[in-house]
């Protein structure tokens, strides 16, 4: 199963975080060293998240990504990678 099928609302937070180019939480996800640095990009998407209304996964997948990333670094780096591909492309000078 894909890490966009195992955490569906995650990856769409991320995505929603390129989209809008707010990098930051992205950019702290991909470099993460450990699972704590993790946890705090998490907590940083979340919180935009909620500031700005957008949809927030349930509690269980949050508790299970956390868990996995425990084990698994990679998964992060694979939702940021995944992120980055919805990010816009830049403008077009001319």
């Amino acid at each position: 199963m894909s890490v966009m099928q195992r955490f569906p609302g995650i990856v769409e937070i991320f995505m929603k975080l390129a989209e809008n180019k707010r990098y930051g939480p992205i950019d702290r996800l991909a470099r993460a060293l450990s699972p704590e640095m993790i946890r705090i990009a998490l907590y940083e998407a979340l919180r935009i998240s909620v500031t700005e209304g957008w949809h927030v996964p349930s509690a269980s997948e949050v508790d299970t990504f956390l868990s996995e990333v425990e084990r698994n670094l990679a998964i992060a780096q694979k939702i940021a990678a995944i992120a980055l591909a919805a990010a816009p492309p830049p403008k077009q000078q001319g």
